[in-house]
């Protein structure tokens, strides 16, 4: 099934006349908190859809730590495979998943989710990268921004004492003081201590870098932007971006 598909997918793919770019397009790979042992769900989502009409993605992560379980398409429509519903998860390394549709779609969200098993012996930080190509309906090239993601392994320890932040009297309160290159950092909202964790306003840390900085609403994600930097934070999601390179935080 798997070979049948690729094939009806460089038919479909190979021949494009003209690659299409959209610069908010974007795939990206979730990151999840976990513990050795668990199974997770890592998905593969789209966001920024101009159109795709067949997917070849190849999933690569690191099978001495993690186990792939299952795979399934989340897209309604289309023929589907991937070499891990024709071998056990246990021989492989890189999960292939190729999707073909007779129209475009052009929904944002998840196209794939994937199963994984954690090792019992394993922990740190997993990374789970993909490549791959799309296309849309008319056999043009889909090019899109990549963001890795991966499975933060339990809660990371830090060893040795961790530097107090001081605080100054604000209206009867204790605040925290956030001091950079040697001068004050002011906030429109103030800076708060929780959990023996400091929480700084995003934005006002990154102008301070001199660094561009936007919200999307809808995906709840802050975007920095320098002249070689861009760094993305998601609520609710694990990991930070930089330069689409992923790094878990605990």
């Amino acid at each position: 099934m798997l070979k049948k598909v690729i094939l009806t997918f460089f038919v479909f793919c190979c021949f494009c006349i003209t690659p299409v770019y959209s610069e908010g397009t974007v795939l990206q790979v979730s990151s999840v908190t976990a513990s050795a042992g668990d199974t997770v769900d890592i998905t593969v989502s789209i966001t920024g859809n101009p159109g795709i009409a067949a997917f070849n993605l190849v999933l690569v992560f690191d099978s001495s730590i993690v186990t792939p379980v299952s795979i399934e398409k989340n897209v309604a429509t289309g023929t589907f495979a991937s070499n891990l519903e024709s071998a056990g998860g246990e021989e492989l390394d890189s999960i292939t998943a190729v999707w073909v549709d007779n129209a475009d779609y052009t929904e944002d969200g998840a196209l794939l989710s994937v199963k994984f098993k954690i090792k019992d012996e394993a922990q740190g930080n997993i990374k789970i990268s993909v490549t791959g190509k799309m296309c849309n309906y008319d056999g043009d090239d889909i090019d899109a921004s990549i963001v890795n993601g991966g499975i933060n392994i339990g809660k990371i320890e830090t060893t040795g004492s961790t530097p107090k932040p001081t605080s100054s009297p604000s209206d009867g309160n204790s605040s925290v003081s956030v001091i950079m290159d040697g001068k004050p950092v002011n906030f429109d909202v103030l800076p708060v201590m929780e959990n023996d964790r400091v929480l700084v306003p995003f934005r006002a840390i990154f102008e301070q870098f001199g660094a561009t900085v936007e919200w999307d609403e809808e995906t709840q994600t802050v975007t920095a932007k320098t002249a070689d930097k861009t760094v993305i934070l998601q609520i609710d999601n694990c990991g930070m971006y930089i330069n689409g390179e992923m790094i878990l935080l605990d």
